[in-house]
């Protein structure tokens, strides 16, 4: 009853400081400079993770860049993900560019009391970060590359998250013709299926592909029907509410 109390106490107080961001947008700084971020709450020590990541956004709402554009989904965002078997969720932190790119800045934990930063370098992209449906210890990001996508998987290992593998998939040419042929999709998912695709793993830094089965391919990037992309949510009340105290 004490925690409830506790975890009550502390959402109140987020509410309160997340709306100052949207209140004071027109004297905020807009600069897109996502450089290293601090917090005060990267300093405290907390009883839950609730109350570490939402201290945390509360601080990254309070720096409200675009804010002078406060009608426009520009600035920084979050996403929680569980990525082992334990119940605490990865926090991860994502700036929302003008040009229409999102950058992964940085990925948070929470270990014995204290907010801890995952190694991570990062990644900027026109695409988005799917995982698997069954919380397994890895992610993909993937962005659109021709006529086709760029894939990394990315694993976690301890504290850090590491890159294990590169894909590529582009038309083949039964896809091709499945495209251009007859000037009109009768059916608008057979895109979603890699069969249409040429699969390449990237085998070194030079960028050389060794082309693979699509059961390979999917034993790497999985099934489309094994995975989920991860929900990029604006730092807003309603969804840290509902992501960080609503989660269990």
């Amino acid at each position: 009853m004490i925690l409830k109390v506790s975890l009550k106490v502390v959402f109140v107080y987020t509410l309160i400081l997340l709306a100052a961001c949207s209140n004071g947008a027109r004297q905020q700084n807009s600069s897109e400079d996502i450089s290293a971020h601090t917090s005060p709450a990267l300093a405290a020590t907390w009883a839950t993770w609730q109350e570490a990541y939402a201290a945390l956004l509360r601080d990254y709402a309070s720096q409200c860049p675009y804010a002078e554009y406060y009608w426009a989904d520009w600035g920084w965002h979050f996403a929680v993900h569980n990525m082992d078997e334990g119940d605490i969720p990865k926090l991860f932190i994502i700036m929302l560019h003008s040009s229409g790119h999102a950058s992964y800045s940085t990925i948070y934990t929470f270990v014995n009391g204290k907010l801890v930063t995952l190694e991570f370098q990062g990644i900027t992209t026109d695409g988005g970060v799917f995982a698997p449906l069954n919380n397994d210890t890895f992610i993909v990001h993937a962005h659109p590359i021709g006529f086709g996508n760029f894939y990394r998987r990315l694993e976690l290992d301890g504290h850090a998250l590491v890159e294990t593998a590169l894909g590529r998939t582009e038309l083949n040419e039964a896809g091709l013709e499945r495209m251009f042929g007859n000037g009109e999709e009768e059916d608008h998912n057979w895109h979603h299926s890699y069969e249409w695709f040429n699969l390449y793993t990237i085998v070194n830094i030079a960028g050389d592909r060794h082309l693979v089965t699509v059961q390979e391919f999917e034993s790497i990037f999985l099934r489309r029907d094994e995975r989920k992309w991860l929900e990029i949510l604006s730092i807003t009340n309603e969804n840290v509410e509902q992501s960080i105290f609503g989660r269990y």
